[in-house]
């Protein structure tokens, strides 16, 4: 059987797409070893396959930022 292929979707889509750019953005829109991006679609997509990996698999609840809420499931007595 082979692997299905997941993909983020409608507004999980648009917390991957924000995400990408904030990543990028910061980086000076270079990859992880430092080289500029000749082409943004590439690591758009192997971007958006390690979020749905990450993210969406696995069922994470994200918050409002899309960014893991590190306390939740804590309590504070």
């Amino acid at each position: 059987m082979a692997a299905q292929l997941m993909t983020p979707k409608g507004d999980e889509l648009k917390r991957c797409a924000e995400s990408f750019f904030d990543d990028f953005s910061a980086r000076g829109w270079r990859d992880s070893k430092g080289i500029p991006l000749a082409d943004w679609k590439p690591a758009a997509r192997k971007y958006a396959r390690s979020w749905a990996t990450n993210n969406v698999q696995h069922g994470r609840q994200q918050g409002p930022s899309g960014r893991k809420d590190a306390n939740a499931g804590r309590r504070y007595e």
